[in-house]
């Protein structure tokens, strides 16, 4: 494997969306390719690092056990995504700008999956980051502007988090190297906090509670294929981060790891509890994101607590997450792409979608043989054998989120059955991608690109099958059982969280806060009065330098000063980095 083939990962997706920009009538089939090079590489590439010396301060790129099913999930869902769009956004007089930004947040997405230094994955973090904005901002309407401001606003406060986490952790590293800054984590003394920094930072992109309101708020304004990628690959970004950056098997942090389950079953709770009263699809599927992510978060939190010595409990808890984000990002791709197939078609065909739909949905659930049962299993041997301690009460609340996602997931083919399509033809251009999309889910997570060998056998067990039916079973029961209420009568709900429901509940509070902060500055407004004559003097004698300082600030802004202070910014940095 040459740096080559691994550069070309994050570069096919620039380039694309340079052809996007240039040539728009090539920008649908320039993003699928662009996805294909993280395809290849993720399938074929061996367990190693490359150093790529010219590249930023010295990147390091590869792939290992940790990254491949990652980066195999990314490419695949960014690749239907494309082909989905191609047809989905056939029409869309803005479609040019959408795949710029849907081609830049493809390379930063699989960017930082291919990176091993802390610079280059932070780098394309960022990239992904705020190029998303331009998807959740796509439509343009005022429910849209709201979301793209949560978002950007979120995103600039994990920078916050982030950045004092990679300096405390990258002052004692020997190198930039991912694998040097996590050692140096593990034997920083502070690395409790640094690790409490990494979960708020990477945690608002992981949708971590409470740090999830842009989820709900981004996924039902962005378009369709947008919302795939974000809720089905992004996302795992920042589980991602907590991967690479927390020292998972090198020092063992009880405290935080007991911080890192209760929060993710709290996650997984919640996002289901408020899942069940919306009645968006793209809404209910995001609160369904909320949950599983936090089911993952779990995982985290398992390999966190694990023994230092035991080094194989904190492989058993990352196998776990990893096996987890492949199976949810390919059902979630499904189901969201399932929306728009939904959305646009009619008669038997949108029959058929809803059929269809309800494969990866019950895979979601973890229905036997789906890969649901694979990624539970996972989950509770990773338990068994991180904090057998914690494996009573553990177990009976996984299978309370096991119900609940069960329940979501009814309540969201009922909301996508009852919406009205707006179009009768889907057009194979939805239905081939989607197809694929739901092949995948079913299927991918039991392969041995995702799944080990020895895990196949403990998910087929009896007591293994049983467990992961009965929840399913209850949820569904309970599912008819409300529908059947439903149908006789119409039944209202006792409350209704709007989507954002923690931001919802704070933004009334904010607003009072600013208005009772008006009060003070309007009684200042009369000394303000009062300092006007002293200030009209000193005004009119500045007048006269903002006079002169305002033709000199325009020699300052043509345009060849601006390019040559730019470069000369450029040049003296390209120095001080080849000489110091």
């Amino acid at each position: 494997m040459t740096s080559f083939a691994l550069l070309l990962v994050p570069a096919a997706p620039l380039l694309a969306a340079l052809v996007a920009a240039v040539v728009p009538a090539h920008r649908a089939v320039a993003a699928a390719v662009g996805a294909v090079p993280a395809i290849v590489i993720a399938l074929i590439a061996p367990d190693r690092s490359i150093e790529v010396p010219w590249l930023l301060l010295g990147a390091e790129l590869g792939t290992d056990d940790v990254r491949r099913p990652i980066l195999l999930l990314a490419g695949v869902l960014w690749l239907l995504a494309a082909v989905y769009a191609r047809t989905y956004h056939r029409h869309d007089p803005r479609s040019r700008s959408l795949f710029v930004f849907f081609n830049l947040t493809m390379a930063g997405n699989v960017g930082l999956i291919v990176a091993f230094d802390a610079v280059t994955f932070y780098l394309f973090f960022i990239l992904m980051n705020l190029a998303a904005y331009g998807m959740i901002r796509h439509v343009g309407n005022a429910e849209a502007g709201r979301a793209g401001r949560v978002y950007i606003t979120l995103v600039i406060i994990g920078e916050a988090f982030i950045l004092p986490a990679l300096w405390l952790g990258a002052s004692g590293a020997e190198s930039l190297a991912l694998a040097d800054v996590r050692a140096a984590i593990a034997e920083h003394p502070s690395r409790g906090m640094i690790a409490g920094l990494l979960f708020l930072g990477f945690g608002i992109k992981a949708g971590a509670l409470p740090l999830h309101v842009w989820l709900p708020l981004a996924h039902p304004v962005a378009p369709t294929p947008a919302s795939a990628v974000l809720s089905g690959s992004m996302i795992k970004a920042g589980l991602l981060a907590w991967l690479v950056f927390l020292p998972l098997a090198e020092a063992s942090l009880p405290a935080w790891g007991l911080a890192w389950i209760i929060l993710g079953l709290a996650a997984a709770l919640f996002g289901a509890a408020v899942g069940i009263v919306q009645d968006r699809p793209k809404v209910i599927l995001a609160y369904s994101s909320i949950s599983q992510m936090g089911l993952m978060t779990v995982a985290v939190g398992l390999a966190l607590a694990a023994p230092a010595a035991l080094p194989q409990a904190a492989s058993a808890a990352i196998l776990a997450a990893v096996l987890y984000a492949v199976h949810h990002g390919f059902a979630k791709g499904a189901l969201f792409l399932g929306t728009g197939v939904a959305d646009h078609a009619g008669g038997s065909a949108r029959r058929w979608a809803l059929v269809l739909m309800a494969l990866p949905a019950l895979a979601l659930a973890g229905l036997p043989p789906t890969t649901g049962l694979a990624a539970k299993t996972a989950l509770k041997q990773a338990a068994e054998v991180a904090a057998p301690a914690w494996l009573p009460w553990l177990e009976p609340l996984l299978a309370v989120a096991a119900v609940g996602t069960t329940l979501v997931m009814a309540r969201f083919l009922v909301a996508v059955a009852r919406h009205a399509p707006t179009a009768d033809h889907a057009g194979g251009g939805l239905w081939f991608p989607w197809s694929v999309a739901i092949a995948t889910a079913m299927l991918l997570a039991w392969l041995p690109v995702a799944a080990p060998g020895q895990l196949i056998p403990a998910a087929l067990t009896p007591a293994a099958l049983i467990s992961a039916t009965w929840p399913v079973a209850v949820g569904a029961a309970l599912a008819v059982i409300v529908l059947r209420m439903c149908r006789r009568r119409t039944v209202a709900l006792p409350f209704r969280v709007p989507p954002g429901d923690i931001l919802a509940l704070e933004e009334p509070v904010i607003r009072r806060l600013v208005s009772a902060g008006r009060a003070p500055l309007r009684r200042l407004s009369v000394v303000d009065r009062s300092m006007d004559v002293a200030a009209h003097f000193l005004l009119v004698r500045a007048r006269a330098m903002e006079v002169s300082v305002g033709r000199l600030e325009k020699r300052m802004t043509a345009w060849p000063i601006i390019v040559g202070a730019f470069g000369a910014l450029l040049l003296t940095i390209a120095i001080f980095t080849h000489f110091g």
